[in-house]
């Protein structure tokens, strides 16, 4: 559950376009003396529903080295057909390595969404 009230909090987000696909990498840097090793799932959820597994594998990286995960997401597979596209439609992605979880916002909005404020003339 996430505390949306907290305003020293920072939720990230990205938007994609209905029917659009997007590339993800979680990337992790040890900083450590040691190797690193941790079991990474990354799922994607919907009003604190579970709609997939996106990645769940066990991540191992040397000492001072970076290792990545990637994935790609498709809108169209994953947004449910019977929601207009006009509504917009957002998923949670939740990313755990061990201890730590980071969530993103995806925000699926239609291609022809404006981008500014459409200010209608007034009338005659």
């Amino acid at each position: 559950a996430h505390d949306c009230q907290r305003y020293d909090t920072y939720w990230p987000e990205t938007i994609i376009e209905w029917n659009g696909k997007a590339s993800f990498s979680y990337e992790v840097d040890n900083r450590r003396f040691a190797t690193y090793t941790a079991d990474i799932e990354v799922s994607l959820w919907h009003s604190q529903e579970k709609v997939a597994d996106l990645v769940a594998q066990q991540l191992s990286v040397a000492s001072f080295g970076k290792g990545q995960l990637e994935w790609v997401l498709d809108t169209a597979e994953l947004v449910p057909a019977d929601i207009p596209h006009e509504q917009g439609y957002d998923f949670t992605v939740i990313i755990k390595s061990g201890e730590i979880e980071r969530s993103l916002t995806i925000r699926v909005w239609p291609a022809n969404y404006p981008s500014k404020a459409v200010i209608p003339a007034p009338p005659r």
